[in-house]
């Protein structure tokens, strides 16, 4: 402690004093303490009191003379830096030469070996730094404000600007004060200046600016070279490489002071070398038609026609050229296109027309043209068609310079007038059928009548046809009388053997209807068998009918019997048995013999199944009655002590036998160890039998207590036994878990109590004096989250609440707290508390953001009253970030306390989603094909869709967009480029109309495999052709497969017919009479023709002398041969 020195006034008036004091004189120093302390390096005044004696006094001081600045006064001062224990003192000798002395001892404490250090004494603003002391028991720091920072051997500080600090340290009430500059640099700024655009290689002069840095330097992600990469304005010459590639990037670096960030900014140099914009060489059309050109190379377009986009859509009617200039940024590049024009053909098919159904008709086109294609294929100037409804005909000609042109005509077609011969119709052998034919307004059957209807009696199946006409066109029909003859074969069920008493199903086919014996009408009937039986059915079809029998024959059933039904007494055992001989039992239990053994336990029926040699079945049960437990007891177990009787009584009969040989209901044992005891029990028809157990336990119990403790006087304690069933405590309690007060020192007794069998114990308690607490410091303010060393004594042990167990601790309050600690000692507690309060502060708040892309830029605001700064360096309370990743930025503020606070934030940044596609392998043509795409949360197809996973029909190799976004708005586009499978096209014949019967040779190829529809399999088929016919074609390479069809016409068929056989006499001379329904003859003729007139008219006359076959044939327009023969005898 340092005095200063204020006591002259008490000097003074000890002078007046002095005047009137006895002779006695006495010293007293000043300070009165027999010991005092100091700290090296400090004073220390000293006064001598004297009372008493005679003036004038003299004084002489001792003890450390060159420690002290005056030795012969009243006054002196004590100073030295030397540690060390001293002795001072003063003698006065009076007027009278009386002396008195008084002496003091003076403590001189070091002063403590204080230092201060720090790995570095220069930072970048925004980071911390982290200052350490030692040296001293108590430590603090400062700025240069005198504002305290914090207590211990380190700090940690955010400094926004070059500062000087002050640590204190103090040991013993000793100071030692030291300081330290901290130099605090910003991070550098650099500009690199705007992006340059170039349309030819020449130099380029920077113009970039810098602060807060130490060196910069130019690079270049090229070939380019500088003047003078260090140079904040330098010039930079571009490569032919850089030309070449479009672009060069150069980088401005400045280098920061420090640990700080260096800084880096880019500019980009482009190169526009504009391409030649159209490519294609100017091309020829045909007059009418038009021409996309296309510009490409640029980003912007002017056409000499006007026109802005990149291509544009001309029809010229004579040879044009059409110029366009494109332009990229501040670049241009003019080209052009010439569009040649050849004239188009001149055609004309004349006017639509009408024609009757079937009927044919020939359409012809201007002749003199180089191609002429049609759209039913045919390729000449004419084509001859046979339309079925009205059609329009379009030809496409082509001239010398291969332009096009077309025309179309329309056939329209009468309706079919619709001759209905009728449905086809089934008779039996020897019936006639009536056919009426209905449509027009006339007919010609193949039979030659001419009526509406007519009645045939065909001798086996026949076609009829029939010609009609509505007096403009005609039209032909058939029918199908189908003839049976009079035989039915019906199929039945086969003679067999049922059990008696079973159904069975009889069954027939072959017949329309039916009609059994037992008078039911189905194919399928089921009766029950009870005799041998004969079961008849009558088939009838077409008017016929036949007759058949099923013999059933019965099959014996098994015969058994079980018994009547029986009593027995609860737990015997009965055998129950069925007649044997047969070759299967089954009982209801599971057993297959032929007997059973059981122990019912309450009434039970057994049944049996059993089969003879026929597989025929017979059951038969019987009923076990079981009479009641009759429940012998022979009483609960016991326990007794050694020694001891046990009485054991029976219950439930009406006699008994013990295990001890005694018949009695009651009887007493004495069992040396623990005994079991059974007695059988009857009620004169059943018997049972129960036991009971008597425990014997030997006189010993082990008592065990609380073991002898210590407890602070006046407090209680639990005393808890175990080892007996019942206790007695000194106290007179009877539990064997009892409270108790202690006032001093006291021994309680317990005795245990069991089977008769008793043991004493005793436990021990003795007590402690209370104790009190002390507490530094006991009330103290600090900021929230400072560290606070609490300091107790008094006792042992110690609990804080906080959970620490140490005489002291190291607190971090955030608000108000009062900290309290339990002490412990000698079985006593006592309790203390301090509160460590906490200045008001206003937290730091950084406004939420949502998460952003890479490369985007957010604003970062943080709210309070203080001063704030970053952990990136910023000092203002809002900024731009545009990190690459997922960075945590931190705003610290310092209030007018001193207390710091802090607020973070994690920008999240988000990277476009990392697509991953796949389509179905492999890609079939023709087929739809799943695209998936995986990683992101939406999707937006080029093809419209908006879903994870899309379908699409491949026509050809196709080229697929997606453009995938996640949840935070990131975008990413990709594609996939799918080559389509074409291994299963099928090429095959052309559709094609023949005569009928024709044998046509049909071929497909392309897959590895094709299957017809007729089921022939390979590339070729051969046909008959007997109607228009589609045949199908199914192709499979791997797994691709692929479907087609060709289509075969027959022509329009004639009904030939070369009339009815006919008798003539033997050399002379008969017409023959054909017919021929149908249009498009090309010719007749007759074969043979020796002997014939008019052979190739429809009715010769012919001569015969033997029986003859003459043959009709005749050859439509379509070159299709049609045949009929007549018998002339």
């Amino acid at each position: 402690m340092i005095y200063i020195n204020k006591l002259w006034f008490l000097f003074i008036f000890l002078i007046f004093i002095e005047l009137n004091l006895s002779s006695q004189i006495t010293v007293n120093l000043h300070p009165t303490n027999d010991t005092t302390n100091v700290c090296a390096e400090n004073f220390l005044n000293l006064f001598a009191e004297v009372i008493g004696g005679t003036s004038p006094y003299t004084y002489h001081w001792y003890g450390a003379d060159s420690l002290l600045l005056n030795n012969v006064s009243p006054f002196t001062t004590f100073l030295t830096d030397v540690p060390g224990t001293y002795l001072i003192g003063c003698e006065v000798t009076d007027g009278n030469g009386n002396t008195a002395k008084d002496s003091i001892i003076i403590i001189v404490n070091p002063i403590p070996p204080l230092t201060v250090s720090t790995e570095l004494d220069s930072l970048c603003i925004g980071d911390s730094i982290t200052l350490f002391a030692s040296g001293a028991n108590i430590i603090y720091w400062a700025n240069s404000d005198d504002t305290l920072l914090g207590w211990g051997n380190s700090i940690t500080l955010h400094p926004l600007n070059s500062s000087e600090y002050f640590v204190v340290g103090s040991t013993n009430n000793c100071h030692k004060f030291l300081s330290i500059i901290i130099n605090v640099y910003q991070p550098p700024t650099v500009n690199a200046g705007n992006d340059i655009t170039l349309c030819s290689l020449g130099n380029v002069s920077l113009n970039a600016s810098a602060t807060d840095y130490t060196s910069i330097h130019w690079t270049s992600s090229g070939t380019g070279s500088f003047n003078n990469p260090n140079d904040l304005n330098a010039i930079y010459t571009p490569s032919l490489q850089d030309w070449n590639n479009g672009s060069v990037i150069l980088t401005l670096t400045a280098y920061a002071h420090v640990d700080c960030p260096d800084a880096t900014d880019q500019l980009t140099i482009n190169f526009i070398d504009i391409p030649d914009l159209i490519l294609p060489t100017d091309t020829t059309i045909c007059e009418g038609s038009s021409v996309n050109i296309v510009a490409n190379g640029a980003n912007t377009y002017l056409w000499s026609e006007g026109s802005t986009t990149s291509s544009i859509t001309v029809s010229p009617l004579a040879s044009t050229t059409y110029y366009v200039t494109g332009s990229i940024d501040i670049c241009q590049r003019e080209d052009s296109f010439i569009v040649y024009v050849n004239p188009a053909p001149l055609i004309n098919l004349g006017n639509d027309t009408t024609i009757c159904y079937a009927d044919t008709i020939t359409i012809s086109a201007t002749a003199g043209y180089t191609d002429y294609l049609w759209n039913t294929g045919e390729t000449t100037n004419f084509i001859t068609v046979i339309p079925s409804d009205t059609t329009t005909y379009i030809v496409t000609v082509t001239n010398t310079y291969g332009c096009t042109a077309s025309d179309d005509i329309t056939i329209n077609v009468r309706p079919d007038i619709g001759i209905d011969a009728g449905i086809d119709q089934s008779i039996c052998e020897g019936q006639s059928a009536i056919l009426s034919a209905s449509g027009g307004i006339s007919y010609q059957w193949s039979t030659g009548e001419t009526s509406a209807t007519i009645t045939v009696t065909p001798s086996d199946t026949t076609v009829y046809y029939v010609t009609g006409t509505d007096g403009i066109c005609i039209d032909i029909d058939s029918v199908v009388v189908n003839v049976y003859p009079n035989m039915i074969s019906l199929v039945t069920t086969p003679d067999t053997q049922v059990c008696i008493g079973n159904s069975i199903n009889l069954e027939v086919h072959g017949a329309q209807t039916y009609l059994w014996s037992t008078g039911q009408t189905d194919s399928l009937i089921s009766v029950v068998v009870l005799g041998d039986t004969t079961y008849y059915v009558t088939g009838y079809a077409y008017g016929c009918q036949r007759e058949d029998s099923v013999v059933i024959t019965q099959l014996p059933l098994p015969l058994i019997n079980l018994g009547n039904d029986t009593t027995i007494c609860y737990a015997d055992t009965i055998t129950i048995s069925a007649t044997a001989g047969y070759t299967d039992y089954l009982w209801n239990t599971g057993e297959t013999t032929n007997f059973i053994t059981v122990i019912p336990s309450d009434t039970t029926t057994y049944i049996v199944t059993v089969t003879n040699t026929y597989g025929c079945t017979a059951s038969d049960d019987i009923t076990i009655n079981v009479r009641p437990d009759i429940g012998i007891d022979a009483g609960i177990d016991q326990s007794i002590c050694e020694g001891q009787s046990a009485i054991l009584s029976a219950s439930g009969g009406i006699s008994y036998q013990w295990s001890t040989g005694e018949t009695s209901a009651t009887i007493t044992v004495t069992p040396s160890d623990t005994t079991v005891y059974y007695v059988t029990g009857t009620d004169g028809i059943c018997i049972d039998i129960d036991s009971v157990v008597v425990n014997v336990y030997p006189n010993m119990i082990s008592l065990v207590t609380t073991p002898d403790t210590q407890v602070c006087i006046g407090n209680s304690i639990n005393l808890e036994v175990h080892g007996a069933q019942t206790y007695l405590w000194s106290t007179g309690q009877t539990d064997s878990l009892i409270s108790v007060v202690v006032l001093g020192d006291t021994t309680y007794y317990v005795t245990g109590y069991a089977y008769g069998c008793q043991r004493e114990d005793s436990v021990v308690i003795t007590v402690s004096l209370p104790f009190t607490l002390s507490i530094n410091p006991t009330d103290t303010t600090v900021c929230p989250g400072s560290n606070v060393s609490l300091y107790v004594s008094g006792a042992t042990n110690y609990l804080w609440n906080t959970g620490d167990t140490g005489s002291s601790i190291v607190v971090i309050p955030y608000d108000t707290t009062i900290y309290s600690v339990t002490g412990y000692d000698s079985g006593c507690t006592a309790q203390i508390s301090a509160i460590v309060n906490t200045y008001p502060v206003d937290m730091v708040t950084i406004e939420s953001i949502p998460p952003i892309c890479i490369g985007d830029s957010t604003q970062l605001i943080a709210n309070g009253t203080g001063i704030i700064y970053w952990n990136i360096g910023d000092t203002t309370n809002s900024i731009w970030v545009s990190p690459t990743n997922d960075t945590t930025y931190i705003a610290n503020m310092i209030d007018t306390n001193g207390c710091i606070t802090s607020d973070t934030i994690n920008v999240i940044v988000s990277s476009p989603p990392s697509l991953t596609l796949n389509y179905t392998s492999p890609a079939c043509i023709n087929s739809y094909i799943n695209i998936s795409a995986q990683n992101a949360d939406y999707y937006l197809w080029s093809t419209g869709d908006s879903t994870a996973n899309i379908n699409i029909y491949l026509e050809s190799d196709t080229i697929i967009y997606v453009t995938a976004t996640n949840i935070y708005g990131c975008s990413s586009i990709d594609s996939v480029n799918i080559i389509a499978d074409t291994s299963s096209l099928l090429y095959h014949s052309a559709d094609d109309t023949v005569c009928q019967n024709t044998i046509l040779g049909l071929w497909a190829n392309g897959p590895d495999t094709i299957i017809w529809s007729t089921g022939d399999t390979g590339n070729f088929i051969n046909p008959t052709i007997i109607s228009d016919t589609t045949f199908y074609i199914y192709g499979i390479s791997g797994s691709c497969t692929s479907f087609d069809s060709i289509t075969i016409y027959i022509f329009p068929p004639l009904a030939v017919d070369a009339g009815i056989d006919t008798t003539v006499m033997a050399g002379t001379s008969a017409f023959l009479h054909g017919t021929i329904i149908g249009g498009g003859i090309d010719s007749i003729y007759w074969l043979p023709a020796d002997s014939m007139i008019g052979e190739n008219t429809l009715n010769p006359e012919v001569i015969v002398d033997t029986s003859t076959y003459f043959l009709l044939t005749v050859i439509d327009t379509n070159g299709c041969t049609w045949t009929d023969v007549v018998f002339v005898m």
